[in-house]
């Protein structure tokens, strides 16, 4: 609706007005009625991108593709990670150095979460 409107605002400041071939919509007429047909097509502008993100990422994941951020850390250094901070032969801290992150990164990881 907002992307609609301001776009309309633009037109107007231009000195034009947006108006249908049929001429039944015309975005010159400030009429309650004009309003309420061009709110009533940024509303169905809206569900439309909607429906079509939320169809667009289904398929996706579907069809096996990440969603999301990409990991910065692989499985298998993961559970290297784990093993090593848990017997404690490297510090989250020299972890979070080594791979560019957070140490809460590295805590989570440990931590399994």
């Amino acid at each position: 609706m907002k992307g609609i409107m301001t776009a309309i605002d633009g037109i107007h400041s231009k000195g034009a007005a947006l108006t249908t071939l049929d001429g039944v919509i015309n975005s010159a007429d400030d009429s309650p009625f004009g309003k309420a047909v061009l709110h009533v097509f940024a509303e169905l502008n809206k569900s439309l991108i909607i429906k079509n993100t939320t169809e667009g990422r289904e398929r996706a994941i579907a069809q096996g593709k990440h969603m999301g951020r990409p990991e910065t850390i692989s499985d298998s250094d993961r559970e290297k990670i784990r093993r090593l901070v848990q017997s404690k032969q490297k510090s989250q801290y020299q972890f979070s150095k080594e791979y560019s992150v957070r140490r809460t990164t590295i805590r989570r990881i440990v931590e399994g979460s």
